[in-house]
């Protein structure tokens, strides 16, 4: 455990991230066991200056004692709010095909609604 978090530590570096924020939590309960069983998984993104570090940590709750039962650090050019944007540029013609449709329906259903 201790080689894969020195690891971890390397791909984080040494310098202070400039902002994180957590990004997603998951929370499920485990009932196929008589145990009270809970599994977290946290996702937190950090921002640096040249990059960004998205930490997903699991954590498991079983019978009020916590565990660490993963840790994961992935590396990424553009924030996860950047990847989900979307974006006009490069998107192909089934994709405006898409949007008009979605226009002109409720524009058609109306206009027959009216007249």
């Amino acid at each position: 455990m201790n080689s894969t978090l020195e690891k971890l530590a390397d791909l984080a570096g040494t310098e202070k991230p400039v902002s994180s924020q957590v990004v997603g939590v998951h929370v499920h309960q485990d009932k196929s066991t008589k145990d009270k069983v809970w599994n977290t998984t946290i996702l937190i993104e950090y921002s640096f200056p040249d990059r960004y570090l998205l930490v997903t940590a699991v954590f498991q709750n079983r019978n009020d004692v916590i565990a660490l039962k993963g840790l994961h650090l992935n590396k990424m050019d553009e924030s996860i709010e950047s990847q989900a944007r979307f974006k006009w540029k490069g998107q192909d013609f089934v994709h405006y095909f898409v949007l008009t449709v979605c226009v002109l329906v409720p524009l058609i259903i109306l206009t027959a609604l009216v007249c």
